[in-house]
């Protein structure tokens, strides 16, 4: 069975195959490259197979899955005349629960030894509530080596401590700890910035919220010099647009640097950012505003900061075709764009210099090489990247220098050169946010901070002795500007992302951002919904509003108040539920938290979808077919239930009982009335109608859980979470 897709009538088309059980076998871009898909007879993907445009084969990705549908290996090779070498294993374990106790990436030819898994494992140890507790690291250098995560009565993430290794001698010290108000919401973190001392040497970020749980202010403070370094105040519209935020940092080495500016924003009827108006309180209250105009679909057309005016034009397709900047009405620069048949961006010429940018992607649309050649026709490469099976790039090479990233739960855990020596360990909370990092030198350990603001862009990189030798700025939609010592190697900054120096551009995992234009370089996978034309415009970043929204996955935007590293982040969302942390909150497993947006803003250019389920083999899928949210929640957002065939499922079923939440508040997915009618007579089949529920107990329904959603993986994992955090004892 086949169809076909397309963005455009007759211009760009990706054509679909699929089996007769509905699994997609293939998929044919415009410009005659593919990526082929082989399954089990459990329906889970065990091969992918990529080829060029020539019909070469270039790119294989193996994988090998447990009895419950888990994923064990995943083995990626590259192709050169029809020969496979591999170049990146990855090995996955479990516990008896589900829950991953550890995890190896491998960048080597040949198969790896079990000396090899256990010397790159990642390993993870769990409490008796379900909560993480512990984090080792695969390094062998001074520094913290493991992380503790301690809780309080409440499950409520209390304190980081680290295993901290030192010229032969391990101690244990308190990294960061935490303090909540009586409803739950974070009211100070300490980041203790001296490792060798847990005493004053510590960074207290205190924040505090408005009537609606919005944050209203952050104060960043040294506590031994007692100093404010940096601090933020917010305000917001009825639509819970920020319109104002006050900044201070202090950090800064140079007065020039040093920041204390007040930003008042303005958006149109669509939620869209229009102006922003900068007061600089150290330079007199000086003000420089910045305006931007938008066509119908969410292209800027026009950007002006009343020095330098630059205008935008576009094909059919939402392609920017010229950039073209202007002062005082004098062209002082003009751009020009092409893309290639799959809408990939491949060359940027500007007219003034004569220097041409050029782009390169793999059989995946995936950007493998940066070059610039100048006006005298010379090329030299900037970049060369490459990826594993999951399209998470493993490998940036810059001239002489290669950076081999590894990855914890989706975040850069730790880096490698060229020689596969440790170059960094990042320091991961329990709600993948990046707290601190280590950087390795020949003959020394530094270890760093990070300050963040509101959008999670780091903001200040803090040393050991309480100074910073690298402060961050940002437009409003990320163009970076670094004061201090530019030799600090950070590649964390604007909400998060991984900012490729060399080219400009930001590396948000699905995709690459270009801040200044305010545009990804290629098309996002995700086409947007037939009947709301807004949402297919696929180059767009965070619909026009980057104030308000940060979009890590490079396809789903979320809001700055869930990704605002308070406590209230993504995977600590699933670690620690609260449902009703924000009013309606929905959960793409493996992806991101999607916001339920009131009024217009969920029908004009956020992207954001539910994933209905129709078999149970859609569910085995997990990380693509996923939607959980409250009971009730879902109820009110999914209109015409009945006539579409859909039902809302509790995952834990209500007539069990013993759950510490109200029955509207329980966890549900929403699916076919036929998919419900399978899980609920697997429940029957597991603890039938009759059975006196209060001689049930947490282990039994484990066991059940496990068996009801035997073959959709990534439910059974939340379904444990579930009954582990909020099944009586």
């Amino acid at each position: 069975m086949g169809n076909l897709s397309s963005l455009r009538p007759c211009e760009v088309t990706t054509k679909y195959t699929y089996d007769d059980r509905g699994n997609k076998i293939s998929e044919v871009y415009a410009n005659g490259a593919k990526k082929t898909y082989e399954y089990n007879n459990r329906n889970l993907v065990v091969k992918t197979q990529s080829y060029d445009k020539e019909g070469t084969k270039t790119l294989i990705s193996r994988y090998r899955y447990d009895d419950y549908g888990q994923l064990l290996e995943m083995t990626d090779y590259r192709v050169s005349s029809e020969t496979e070498t591999a170049y990146r294993y990855t090995e996955y374990t479990y516990d008896q629960r589900g829950r991953i106790t550890a995890f190896a990436e491998i960048s080597q030819n040949a198969q790896p030894t079990a000396d090899d898994i256990k010397a790159h494992q990642i390993r993870y140890t769990y409490n008796e509530n379900g909560n993480l507790s512990k984090v080792s690291y695969p390094t062998t250098k001074d520094g913290i080596q493991s992380l503790s995560y301690i809780y309080d009565e409440n499950g409520w993430l209390q304190e980081i401590k680290g295993e901290l290794h030192s010229k032969g001698q391990t101690t244990e010290k308190v990294l960061r700890s935490y303090s909540y108000d009586a409803y739950g919401k974070v009211k100070e973190i300490k980041d203790y910035r001296n490792r060798l001392k847990n005493g004053a040497q510590a960074v207290q970020k205190i924040y505090t919220y408005d009537s609606f749980d919005r944050v209203k202010e952050m104060i960043y403070t040294d506590l031994e010099t007692g100093k404010v370094m940096e601090s933020y105040q917010y305000s917001y519209d009825k639509n819970s647009n920020i319109t104002k935020k006050t900044q201070v940092n202090n950090y800064p080495k140079e007065d020039a640097d040093k920041v204390n500016e007040t930003k008042s924003y303005t958006y149109d009827t669509l939620g869209r950012l229009t102006k922003t108006v900068t007061t600089d309180h150290n330079k007199d209250d000086k003000t420089k505003t910045v305006t931007y105009t938008y066509d119908n679909v969410g292209n800027r057309l026009k950007e002006d900061d009343g020095t330098t005016t630059t205008s935008y034009t576009y094909n059919g397709l939402d392609q920017l075709k010229t950039s073209t900047k202007e002062k005082r009405t004098a062209v002082d620069e003009v751009r020009q764009y092409s893309y290639d048949a799959n809408g990939n961006q491949t060359d940027v010429k500007n007219t003034k210099t004569g220097q041409t940018e050029s782009y390169t992607y793999d059989a995946e649309n995936r950007l493998s090489k940066v070059a610039v050649t100048d006006k005298d026709g010379k090329t030299a490469v900037i970049q060369q990247n490459r990826y594993n099976g999951e399209g998470q790039r493993i490998q940036k090479v810059e001239g002489s220098k290669t950076t081999n990233y590894y990855y914890q739960d989706g975040v850069v855990s730790y880096t490698t050169d060229g020689e596969n020596s440790q170059t960094s360990q990042n320091l991961i909370g329990t709600d993948g946010n990046i707290l601190a990092t280590q950087r390795y030198g020949s003959d020394h350990t530094d270890y760093l901070l990070y300050n963040k603001d509101i959008q999670g862009s780091s903001t200040s990189l803090v040393k050991e002795n309480g100074s910073a030798d690298a402060t961050y700025q940002y437009t409003d939609f990320g163009e970076t500007t670094i004061n201090g010592d530019n030799k600090v190697e950070n590649e964390v900054c604007y909400t998060g992302g991984i900012y490729d120096q060399s080219t400009g551009l930001y590396y948000l995992n699905a995709r690459y951002y270009n801040p200044e234009d305010g545009r990804f370089v290629t098309e996002d996978t995700y086409r947007g919904e037939t009947n709301e034309p807004d949402t297919q415009n696929l180059y767009v970043y965070c619909a026009d509003n980057p104030v308000n929204y940060v979009d890590p996955s490079g396809h789903w935007i979320d809001t700055v108040l869930d990704v605002a590293s308070l406590g209230y982040s993504i995977k600590e969302f699933m670690s620690n539920p609260s449902w009703s942390k924000f009013g309606y909150l929905l959960w793409d497993v493996g992806a991101t938290f999607i916001p339920f947006v009131p009024g217009s803003y969920s029908r004009k250019g956020a992207k954001i979808t539910l994933k209905i389920a129709d078999k149970v083999h859609e569910l085995n899928k997990g990380k693509k077919g996923l939607t959980i949210g409250k009971y009730k929640s879902l109820c009110k957002t999914i209109k015409k239930r009945k006539k579409l065939k859909i039902e809302i499922h509790h995952i834990i079923e209500k007539r069990f009982g013993k759950l510490k939440l109200k029955g509207n508040d329980y966890p549900a997915i929403p699916i076919s009335k036929d998919l419900h009618r399978v899980i609920t007579n697997r429940w029957r089949k597991e603890i039938p109608y009759g059975t006196d529920y209060k001689k049930l107990n947490k282990k039994t329904l484990i066991k059940a859980a496990n068996q009801v959603y035997k073959d959709m993986p990534e439910l059974r994992k939340v379904a444990i979470k579930i009954i582990e955090k909020y099944y009586s004892k």
